[in-house]
């Protein structure tokens, strides 16, 4: 809010901005809102969200392992703008429809990209869900755990 909304507001982005979660005292509620950030709070089932939304961005500063939640907006084809904490665990990124993004000033190009051209929205969203299906579907996980167990057990380890 600090960083990225001032740089979008330079850029002349002016969509709203929706943020999930829950935690938040009333004093960073006022704050926040006052930035221009729309605080949905805990939201219990994300899907009708994802169907009304262009982009998920998602600043993680600390976390380890695959994130869930950047998963499932990839399966509903909403491309993700995060920072390189927030795709741990994610591979072979070019696929994926993620757009990495670490400091403000490229979040926000990223955000405002997204948003403004439809042919890289369009392809960000359709490598999201091409990358789900090949790679988060339960075909593909036991596939992957599959060839995993047979590697080992081919070479004794």
């Amino acid at each position: 809010a600090d960083q990225v909304v001032p740089e979008l507001i330079k850029l002349g982005f002016k969509a709203p901005i929706q943020v999930v979660g829950s935690g938040l005292t009333n004093v960073q509620i006022t704050e926040l809102e006052s930035k221009g950030l729309q605080l949905l709070g805990f939201v219990e089932d994300l899907d009708v969200l994802y169907l009304k939304s262009r982009i998920v961005i998602s600043p993680l500063l600390h976390g380890a392992g695959r994130k869930g939640k950047i998963g499932e907006a990839l399966a509903f084809g909403i491309p993700i703008v995060s920072t390189s904490v927030g795709i741990q665990g994610f591979t072979n990124l070019e696929d994926t429809g993620i757009v990495v993004a670490d400091s403000p000033s490229e979040m926000a190009q990223a955000i405002h990209k997204l948003h403004e051209n439809y042919d890289f929205w369009a392809k960000a969203a359709s490598l999201g869900k091409n990358y789900c299906l090949n790679n988060l579907d339960s075909t593909a996980m036991r596939d992957a755990i599959s060839n995993l167990i047979s590697s080992k057990l081919q070479s004794g380890t």
